[in-house]
């Protein structure tokens, strides 16, 4: 009878696993297309797109990818419009452009004009004119980013550029310089436009460079309804104006402002050109025209000079003249009795040599083993960091037993350029460093190399009884953030869905930690708790922020930070308009 049951029930059980196959195929091959889809998307392709006719949910999930996808499309194709500080402040906003607030930054701004435009065009037709425009302004923007600068707009036949103040060397960075530098190479690009154009039976042109330096506003100018995220204020204004009294110039015609010049005097050879009066103000400006960047062979002859500081200015210039039959004359400079000579010396042979230049870093190893001041032995690592990608980056693991913690901090931040996987194990040991510095870069170098929980180290520092082990950590935090956006960071946690709830959850368990941080008797300590919160961008850090600001007490560089902070998280209209209150 039993027998006969199971005989009995055998049809339906093949025919139950048949529909139960079916059924799994009918979720799972979905859900396979969306994995593939999802590669696909990490991988930078987002023409991708799922067909689907489902009305379920599945389907539903289907259409908010490719909704997601196309939104991802048009995104890329904003950077084509933008400059690379504009796409970063829009998409990094949470509520889109109408949240992001306008910043305060030093920046040097150059302007750059075809001469008699109009007259120009006359005899070209509409085509004609868009191509030479498209050809031109192709040569010129790839010179302006080879020199760190970065397009904000095209005006007509104009171009302004900006060279942001930010430094991400850790090294000065003098913008005047780069932007006088990308204005020689335009004038140089503008001789072999020329020389096509002529070839081909066209018109030359010409053009005027007016370059300033100071403090500009960037964020979004107009309407609700249409809005351009640009650059203003009196240091835009001036270097536009100062441009069009290039055609005075009889040299170069590339002029700029005593604010340029303060910062590049003994540098150049240049010529006061004309002084004009601010609208609205009693101080006139200086304009000079720059008349060539000294000869390679002055400076190499000033290397020998007495005075340390125009000894520097020359190994500084030569850094950037882009000559690299200079490095010889800068090898010998590592042996000057003066600390900052050396120093400099090493930063402009990173600038001026090649990457994995043999040489140079041949001599910059030999060095290093017998450099006795700290400041210089922690260049010199840094720059091997950023010059070196092969395995002999990892003879700096010997720094890694220094006795000097600033040392063994710099060789850990450089050894983090290191592909050998060896180097996981030997920065393992340093995150429980009773230095507070050291920790926290190994902290940054392991996260970068994957390893995310060295978050759990880092979030007991934001407790610790030593003030600078809490701003190392707090420190720390913020830039962990940052570096989890990273195409290679974010891949590998977005891989893993238990690591990335891992670092998610310890993230969100440092905000209040980190809110606390805010009542820090030591400024150091509440400027990084700002910094990172800002970073983070959790919306309950906002009436924390603002509860902490303490307009009578607080520095101007706090209040900026607190400011800075509340736009990267996207706030309240109201809270934007304290933030411009407080800056």
């Amino acid at each position: 009878m039993q027998k006969q049951i199971l005989f009995d029930l055998i049809p339906s059980m093949i025919l139950g696993i048949a529909i139960g196959i079916i059924f799994a195929q009918l979720v799972v091959g979905p859900i396979r297309k969306l994995v593939a889809a999802t590669v696909a998307i990490t991988g930078g392709n987002y023409e991708v797109y799922i067909e689907t006719n489902k009305r379920d949910e599945l389907g539903d999930l289907m259409r908010s990818f490719n909704a997601m996808a196309d939104e991802l499309k048009r995104k890329t194709e904003l950077k084509k419009y933008l400059s690379a500080h504009s796409y970063r402040k829009i998409t990094e906003a949470p509520e889109g452009v109408s949240n992001v607030g306008g910043s305060r930054v030093r920046a040097t701004v150059l302007f750059c004009d075809i001469r008699n435009f109009v007259n120009v065009c006359e005899t070209l037709d509409a085509e004609e004119v868009t191509a030479m425009l498209n050809e031109y302004f192709s040569a010129m923007v790839e010179v302006i980013y080879r020199h760190k600068g970065e397009v904000d707009k095209f005006i007509g036949d104009a171009v302004l550029a900006v060279f942001y103040e930010q430094d991400t060397l850790k090294q000065s960075v003098n913008t005047a310089l780069h932007a006088i530098y990308c204005g020689m190479e335009m004038r140089e690009k503008l001789v072999e436009f020329n020389a096509k154009r002529v070839r081909n039976g066209k018109a030359a042109i010409e053009i005027g460079i007016g370059i300033n330096s100071g403090e500009i506003i960037s964020g979004p100018i107009g309407s609700p309804d249409r809005m351009d995220f640009t650059v203003i204020g009196d240091v835009v204004n001036l270097a536009s104006r100062i441009e069009k009294l290039s055609k005075q110039g009889r040299f170069t015609r590339i002029v700029f402002s005593n604010k340029v010049e303060e910062r590049v005097r003994g540098l150049l050879d240049y010529e006061e050109l004309s002084r004009e009066p601010i609208r609205g103000k009693e101080e006139e400006i200086v304009v000079y025209e720059l008349v060539k960047i000294k000869d390679v062979t002055e400076l190499l002859s000033n290397l020998s000079h007495p005075d340390p500081n125009i000894k520097r200015h020359c190994i500084e210039l030569l850094g950037y003249s882009r000559n690299e039959g200079a490095l010889q004359a800068l090898y010998q400079k590592l042996s000057d009795s003066n600390e900052l000579v050396r120093i400099s010396a090493v930063a402009a042979m990173t600038r001026l040599a090649p990457k994995d230049h043999e040489e140079t870093l041949d001599i910059l190893f030999r060095h290093i083993e017998q450099e006795h001041s700290e400041k210089v032995t922690s260049t010199i690592l840094i720059s091997i960091g950023k010059m070196c990608k092969t395995q002999k980056l990892m003879r700096l693991s010997k720094f890694l037993q220094n006795p000097n913690e600033r040392i063994v901090a710099n060789a850990i931040e450089a050894l983090g350029a290191a592909d050998d996987p060896k180097i996981i194990d030997l920065l393992i040991p340093f995150v429980t460093s009773k230095h507070n510095r050291v920790k926290a870069n190994a902290a940054m170098v392991l996260f970068a190399k994957g390893r995310v929980e060295v978050i759990d180290i880092l979030k007991p520092m934001l407790l610790h009884s030593d003030h600078l082990n809490r701003a190392s950590a707090a420190f720390a935090i913020g830039e962990l953030t940052v570096l989890a956006t990273a195409d290679g960071i974010a891949g590998r946690i977005k891989n893993d869905s238990r690591t990335a709830r891992h670092f998610l959850g310890e993230l969100q368990s440092c905000v209040p930690l980190l809110v606390s941080l805010l009542k820090d008797p030591e400024p150091i300590v509440k400027r990084q708790a700002i910094i990172a919160l800002g970073k983070i961008k959790d919306k309950s850090a906002v009436l924390p922020l603002l509860d902490n600001v303490n307009l009578e007490s607080d520095s101007k560089e706090v209040m900026h930070e607190v400011a800075e902070a509340l736009r990267s998280i996207g706030s309240h209209r109201l809270v934007r308009e304290v933030v411009r209150q407080l800056v």
